[in-house]
């Protein structure tokens, strides 16, 4: 699952975090058939920070065990612009 959070209602607090939290798109990860939980992905691993845990705006993501690819463009009229590559 991917989301581009904004700071509004409950994800208002997430300001506590700086703009990075607003400047990218957060992914989760869930193996299980249920759906009842997720995993948060940190595309900034070795840091521990989760400031910056979102995949920022023009860094591409490579998944290469299914050769995904995921890069987040920006903002065009109010809506966040995502390029999704499927490998052969």
């Amino acid at each position: 699952m991917a989301e581009w959070r904004q700071p509004i209602g409950y994800d208002a607090e997430l300001d506590h975090l700086s703009n990075a939290a607003y400047n990218g798109l957060f992914l989760h990860w869930d193996f299980r058939t249920d759906s009842t939980h997720s995993y948060d992905l940190d595309m900034t691993p070795g840091d521990s920070e989760k400031r910056n845990a979102p995949l920022p705006f023009g860094q591409q993501w490579d998944d290469v065990n299914t050769n995904l690819s995921i890069l987040p463009l920006g903002v065009l009229n109010g809506r966040l612009r995502v390029q999704v590559i499927i490998g052969d």
